[in-house]
């Protein structure tokens, strides 16, 4: 009886092992087509385009004035708040009080 148990348990282990195994596979292909679509494609391109338009629409030329005479971490610090409270002024007073 024992014998039994113990062989049961052995290709219980197996099956585990063995459907872990695919896991980690199938992972790493999903991963690695993940990362070939990446490369493949001009998303970086798109996310500069897309950041550089949503800097445009919630930023006001006088705000890029001064931008422009910043250095290159204070721009970035500066355009972060800037469209973050565009952002937030975007919103309705009701929404803006829940965030408040």
């Amino acid at each position: 009886m024992g014998s039994s148990t113990e062989l049961t348990a052995a290709k219980l282990m197996s099956k585990a092992s063995d459907t872990f195994k695919q896991t980690v596979d199938n992972a790493t292909r999903y991963t690695q087509s993940v990362i070939d679509d990446f490369r493949a494609s001009d998303i970086p391109v798109s996310l500069k385009r897309d950041f550089r338009e949503t800097c445009d629409f919630f930023v006001t030329d006088e705000e890029r004035a001064k931008m422009a005479q910043m250095g290159p971490f204070k721009k970035s610090a500066f355009s972060t708040y800037y469209m973050a409270r565009g952002l937030f002024l975007k919103l309705t007073p009701a929404r803006r009080l829940v965030l408040y």
